[in-house]
């Protein structure tokens, strides 16, 4: 349960960190570039990121299965830190690529879809920006073509709201973020159907996620930690999440340099 609502976060946290880099000269700061935004160092050329479950041997922690969500993510950066393209992977095998390429040019985001295998069910996301770059709105196919759900977000210097409407479910989703200077969630808000259902309130040290405390409608509070280990080049290759001392799932992150 912890996780799946952790994952909603990450998803989120995915989604507001992948726009705000190519709203980059529009909207959070004119002379930052995606590498500022990532906080990755030194003359990268891509990187690779996925989540895994873990298991405990004997207080050994060893690494499980690449998780679906959040799909693990392929980055493609030009030699001044800009985005190239976005790959989306196989999480049952992260070199298969199941996404066209997610194209910037000249810092605008020109068109975003994939397919994706669900269930022997083919799933198909189409993604629209306007000019402003401010407002994306989506929608979600099954096989035959029918509408699952449609999305929009809307994008400041200071928020993201993004609204979901799922068609089988008929719940609407409500997620208010809300950014720091650095273009980072500083907290979250989750509504269904207009009811506040979960806030999160995430903390950092040196600009990295150290924690994130969620409060459920519930009454239910959770508190989430995070330690990192870092490549020569510090940058970060290793994210651990842990709740009550307990490691809940890594994320590695695989860098290429030039």
């Amino acid at each position: 349960m912890i996780i799946m609502k952790y994952l909603i976060f990450y998803s989120t946290f995915f989604i507001s960190t992948l726009i705000a880099c190519s709203q980059t000269n529009k909207i959070i700061n004119k002379k930052r570039s995606a590498f500022d935004l990532l906080e990755i160092k030194g003359d990268v050329k891509s990187v690779i990121e996925y989540v895994c479950s873990v298991t405990d041997s004997m207080g050994e922690i060893k690494l499980k299965d690449t998780l679906p969500i959040p799909t693990p993510t392929e980055w493609g950066f030009d030699s001044i830190g800009g985005i190239k393209f976005q790959n989306l992977l196989n999480h049952k095998n992260i070199k298969d690529q199941i996404s066209n390429k997610f194209i910037i040019s000249n810092n605008k985001l020109k068109e975003f879809w994939y397919e994706v295998k669900e269930n022997d069910t083919l799933l198909v996301e189409e993604i629209q920006l306007n000019d402003s770059l401010k407002n994306v709105h989506s929608v979600r196919y099954d096989y035959s073509g029918i509408v699952t759900s449609k999305s929009s977000t809307k994008y400041t210097s200071k928020k993201v709201e993004t609204t979901v409407t799922n068609k089988y479910s008929k719940d609407q989703t409500k997620t208010i973020s809300f950014l720091n200077e650095n273009g980072k969630i500083d907290s979250l808000k989750v509504f269904i159907n207009g009811k506040l259902h979960t806030e999160i309130r995430n903390e950092y040290q040196n600009t990295e996620l150290s924690k994130i405390i969620s409060k459920y409608n519930d009454g239910l509070e959770k508190e989430l930690l995070f330690k990192y280990k870092y490549d020569d080049m510090g940058n970060w290759v290793e994210k651990t999440m842990s709740e009550n001392g307990n490691v809940v799932s890594i994320t590695i992150r695989k860098i290429h340099y030039r």
